[in-house]
């Protein structure tokens, strides 16, 4: 029996006890009639509960053998009501608690009912393995009840109402929504997978199913979400009412789950709703996504291809392209243009086929939010239909474009992520990007002195690279090891040190060390922090200087909380932290860190502090610290230099720049030199002290400044400030100024985030060097395969990574993914999601 029918004759029977009550207060009233109209009802009540009890657990139960002494009682006193007295009630009662006492022993909940409740097909693999294992345990009534949905129009109203009954796996027996009354069945629980209820812009579940009506129909609202990602979950995916509303919900990972738990804490705390998500800790379970379990269960002879596509594929590789919802509301009409630019690509190779399938709600979209783009999307949909030269699907169940393609091409989006799993090659398609690209650009932001070379890390994927002093010419390295193959700004500064480069790590992973005798990397974890502070620690952005000093390097960090050590003989590292409780009580603004540049003078290192009005003094002799508080108005500092005699502090904000004396404690300032026009932060890029002056760089600022040591006349350098003076464009990786600011030798090197050029200033002579600096042909190739290698099969130390097409274009990508010869993937190994979930959630209702 289900608890739910337990309850439901508990209640019959609570209700048989009040009538006993009206029997006892109307026959002391004398009224007769009405007490004998009131025992034959409860003679019916009597029959009508053992009956159910016998549809449910078959005859012979004692229950019922209760039940109909019960009855017996209620047909004598009413026989011999006449000469009756009041007793008789107490007798009922007593009675009636036997039955009571019976029901919660006899009947022990040994019995289940789910309700799956999807709305559309194509989301179904979010629920199926839990399904399946419903399905298969004897003690369980699985149900699979798809539920109707609406389109929105452009207006925002509901659409005409949709089923997607019919299309589900032939081996799912739906169960129609008009015959499972929800209510009246009360199932144990309810698994959904969309949360949204009347929150989507897009569609909606039909309001008899939004989760607040749900909940009130079950003991254990359940939430799957029908998606997953490859990195981290957005706010507005976790507050949505599903969420709020469910008793549980399964998150794909430990990491996701903290992030729901992180913004649902932060969201009772900053609206003063303790509680409103229920029990936080308990309600997020980081069970893995049955989506993963679905795709890599797939298989190619699960499904029969129709002859056409067959035809077309023959021998050839397929590339499964995938268009998602997000990019069509980011990207408008530079969307469709890029959707051209895709197809006309693919048309004109004969190697690969294309096998392109939209998102399901792609065109619902586009009614409901972008009409304007409607017909120039299905003109483009129908001329490729027409074509005949790609495969287009628009079925519900995408595992049949995953089991048959041999690599994956597009948005970033769930599909994207569970694609991956399988160990095929992905491809994050890029907006911007509407042309084929034979010479890798190279964009940095850091640079290091190397006698006839200057070495640089690229700053939007993994590689080390070295520059010709005299030509200007990029050559690849390496990649570096045991860090993501696409992580952006993965180190902030190159440090040389006799015949090794020493590399900051900003979002890598590692304190990494390049020996240039040899070709050879070395690498040393850093730990992960584990107490929270003021200034919340940032993975992708732990240090961003590092001074040396005798036998050490020290890394002084922007969000990670502590200096470290590394000794560079033996690659130990210590870590110092004491200092930090002391200066979070001078910072003002936690979100720009503890520091970003520093000078290194006389076994002192002074620090400016990005969120405070202060400078940091750490002695590296003896590891003490000293603050010195900067009493002017300025909230933090980025950059800082010195000259011999005064410090040189630029603010993080709109600001003064600063000279400081740290003896006299003498403050002189210069106002408004390089403000922002819309108060950006980070009006300057750094400082630099050379050859009598101070040299300023803008990022969001306004012009590039030199002053004048000896008679503080500020003035414009003109050589930088054609750049400033530019637009920004929308197609600019970064929308600021420069991204470099460095003194080597008396040249001021910058690289221009608005023109991708690096520059070399001599303020001496005058001269300025423009230029960008393109990898070869031949060495891009030989790059952009071995990132593919890389990127296929996380060679070297790497962890296997979605490419990205901003350093692997389309073109080269197709090249790579024909000339792969290899048949086996490495694929994740993911088994017992359903069975995990089913169980946990059986648990919680039945009792271990």
């Amino acid at each position: 029996m289900r608890k739910h029918q337990q309850k439901q004759i508990l209640n019959l029977i609570a209700t048989l006890s009040e009538a006993n009550a009206e029997i006892k207060r109307l026959f002391l009233c004398g009224k007769t009639s009405h007490v004998l109209k009131l025992l034959e009802d409860c003679q019916d009540g009597v029959v009508q509960i053992g009956e159910f009890i016998e549809s449910v657990e078959g005859k012979g139960t004692q229950t019922v053998a209760l039940l109909e002494e019960y009855h017996e009682s209620l047909y004598s006193i009413a026989v011999g009501i006449g000469t009756a007295d009041a007793n008789f009630v107490k007798r009922l009662k007593k009675q009636l608690l036997q039955i009571e006492n019976s029901v919660r022993r006899e009947f022990i909940q040994d019995r289940i009912e789910i309700a799956f409740l999807p709305y559309k097909a194509s989301m179904w693999d979010s629920l199926e393995s839990i399904w399946l294992a419903a399905k298969d345990d004897p003690r369980c009534d699985a149900y699979v009840v798809p539920i109707p949905y609406f389109d929105r129009l452009p207006s925002g109203v509901l659409g005409q109402m949709k089923y997607e009954g019919h299309q589900y796996p032939d081996y799912v027996p739906v169960v129609n929504y008009r015959a499972y009354d929800i209510e009246a069945r009360q199932p144990d629980i309810i698994f959904i997978h969309n949360p949204y209820d009347d929150g989507n812009c897009i569609t909606s579940v039909h309001p008899d199913y939004y989760s607040d009506k749900l909940k009130n129909c079950t003991e254990l609202l359940c939430y799957v979400p029908y998606f997953v990602v490859s990195n981290d979950v957005q706010e507005h995916f976790v507050l949505c009412s599903g969420v709020i509303n469910a008793d549980r919900v399964f998150i794909q990972s430990k990491e996701v789950r903290d992030t729901y738990v992180r913004i649902c804490e932060e969201f009772e705390k900053e609206h003063k709703c303790k509680g409103s998500f229920g029990n936080i800790q308990s309600k997020f379970i980081a069970s893995g996504s049955p989506k993963f379990e679905r795709v890599l269960h797939t298989k190619r002879e699960n499904y029969n291809l129709p002859e056409d596509w067959q035809k077309l594929i023959g021998n050839k590789k397929v590339i499964f392209y995938n268009t998602s919802i997000g990019a069509i509301l980011q990207g408008n009409e530079q969307y469709l243009e890029k959707l051209r630019y895709v197809l006309d690509t693919f048309r004109n190779r004969s190697d690969v086929v294309l096998w392109w399938r939209p998102h399901p709600l792609n065109e619902a979209t586009y009614q409901s939010m972008r009409p304007h783009l409607l017909e120039a999307y299905e003109q483009i949909v129908a001329d490729f239909r027409r074509g005949g030269w790609g495969i287009y699907d628009d079925m519900p169940d995408f595992h049949c474009a995953v089991s048959w393609t041999d690599g994956y091409y597009g948005d970033p989006s769930s599909v994207a992520t569970l694609y991956a799993a399988t160990g095929k090659p992905v491809l994050i398609g890029n907006l911007d990007i509407s042309s084929s690209i034979d010479e890798i650009e190279l964009m940095f932001e850091n640079i290091c002195d190397g006698g006839n070379y200057l070495w640089c890390t690229s700053i939007n994927f993994n590689s080390l690279f070295r520059i010709n002093k005299e030509t200007w010419i990029a050559e690849h390295i390496g990649f570096f090891e045991n860090e993501e193959l696409n992580n952006w700004r993965a180190f902030f500064k190159i440090i040389m040190i006799d015949e090794r480069l020493i590399f900051v790590p900003y979002s890598a992973d590692n304190v990494t060390e390049y020996l240039l005798e040899g070709g050879s990397f070395r690498c040393t974890a850093i730990e992960n922090p584990y107490k929270e502070r003021k200034v919340k620690y940032n993975k992708n952005s732990k240090f961003t200087q590092a001074f040396h000093y005798k036998d050490s390097l020290f890394f002084t960090p922007h969000t990670y909380p502590g200096i470290i050590r590394y000794d560079l003989i033996t690659g130990k590292v210590a870590y110092y932290s004491d200092w930090i409780k002391d200066l979070e009580a001078f910072i003002q603004k936690p979100g720009y860190g503890y520091f970003i540049r520093g000078v290194l003078v006389e076994g002192r290192i002074l620090l400016a502090c990005s969120g405070a009005n202060a400078v940091f003094e750490f002695d590296i002799e003896n590891y003490t610290y000293k603050i010195h508080e900067i009493r002017n108005g300025n909230m933090g500092y980025i950059g800082i230099c010195f000259d011999g005699n005064d410090f040189w502090l630029v603010p993080t904000e709109n600001g003064s720049i600063v000279r400081w004396n740290p003896k006299s404690d003498i403050i002189k300032e210069y106002n408004s030199c390089c403000d922002t026009n819309d108060n950006k932060p980070f009006p300057y890029q750094n400082i630099n002290c050379e050859n009598g002056n101070v040299y300023v760089l803008p990022v969001n600022g306004s012009c590039a400044l030199k002053i004048s040591i000896s008679d503080d006349t500020v003035e414009v350098i003109d050589a930088f400030q054609d750049e400033c003076e530019l637009e920004n464009s929308p197609t600019q990786m970064f929308q600021c100024n420069y991204l470099l600011q460095e003194n080597i030798d008396g040249v001021i090197y910058a690289y221009s985030a608005k023109t991708n050029q690096l520059l070399a200033y001599n303020d001496k002579t005058g001269e300025i060097r423009k230029q960008k600096l393109f990898v070869t042909k031949e060495h891009s190739r030989k790059i952009r395969s071995e990132q593919y290698q890389h990127g296929r099969k996380g060679e070297n130390g790497h962890s296997k990574a979605a490419l990205q097409e901003y350093t692997l274009p389309l073109a080269d990508y197709l090249r790579c993914v024909v000339e792969d010869t290899e048949a086996t993937y490495a694929k994740q190994s993911v088994t017992g999601i359903g069975e995990k979930i089913y169980k946990l959630v059986k648990e919680e209702v039945m009792g271990k």
